[in-house]
């Protein structure tokens, strides 16, 4: 809690995605909201030289660490079409497809040294924000998600840094 951690996360797996989570996430237990904020330094395509372009990396907050397809939130920082985008990503309830935002904004240039933030300010409300920023000071909310439908995500989560190489 307010430590300033150092990473180096190296990933393999199929996909955070419809078919189960296969990728890696480093987590502590949270209870009640939270503010999540990490640097997204450098990410290498799975290859080293543009093979998959859905290799991601973001901050993720999800309920359970042993269901293959638990319901989930996270923001996603991938190498697509050779730039750097940024997204948001969930789902909604056990073993459902994952969602994101809608195609005409769900891709947004993030440049390589931005700060990602993932946000739950209340526990009972079920809404979680992406914010992004350049420099770590000035910061610009990208998106918002209300969980609605299905279970709702519980007031104790696993939060951390999560990613995977989209390859195996």
């Amino acid at each position: 809690e307010g430590e300033d951690l150092e990473l180096f996360v190296e990933a393999s797996g199929a996909d955070i995605w419809s078919s189960g989570d296969h990728g890696l996430m480093v987590h502590q237990m949270w209870t009640g909201p939270f503010e999540v904020t990490g640097q997204m330094v450098l990410m290498d395509r799975a290859d080293g030289a543009g093979g998959n372009a859905w290799t991601k990396l973001g901050l993720m907050a999800r309920t359970d660490l042993t269901s293959p397809e638990p319901p989930h939130v996270m923001t996603v920082i991938t190498p697509q079409a050779g730039n750097n985008l940024g997204s948001m990503q969930w789902r909604q309830d056990v073993d459902a497809d994952c969602a994101s935002v809608a195609d005409g904004s769900r891709m947004r240039p993030a440049p390589w040294g931005s700060y990602v933030r993932l946000v739950r300010r209340d526990a009972t409300a079920n809404v979680y924000e992406m914010w992004l920023s350049e420099d770590g000071v000035a910061w610009e909310k990208w998106w918002e998600h209300t969980f609605t439908a299905g279970p709702i995500m519980p007031e104790t989560l696993y939060v951390g840094v999560a990613s995977t190489s989209h390859t195996t």
